[in-house]
């Protein structure tokens, strides 16, 4: 295992709340096939941080990227992040 990845086990972090995701959100782009979104946020909370999760366009390795993204989009927002 990678040594940071070790390392960050140690970080403390909140413990995982509910949350909704909201998939897909289609966003048209002119001259392109729509771009497929997805939010994931807690179930409960207001004022929410929120963070916009560039993760590309199109597949990777055969799984769309909103999809190769989603496990860590959810443990952000298990711990109070709305991710876009």
């Amino acid at each position: 295992m990678n040594r940071m990845i070790k390392l960050s086990a140690a970080l403390p972090a909140p413990d995982p709340a509910l949350t909704v995701a909201y998939t897909p959100i289609l966003l048209d782009m002119p001259g392109r096939q729509p771009l497929e979104l997805r939010v994931t946020a807690p179930a409960a909370g207001d004022a929410l941080p929120i963070v916009l999760l560039l993760h590309g366009f199109g597949p990777s390795k055969y799984i769309l990227s909103k999809d190769g993204y989603a496990p860590l989009a959810q443990f952000w927002a298990e711990r109070g992040i709305a991710i876009m």
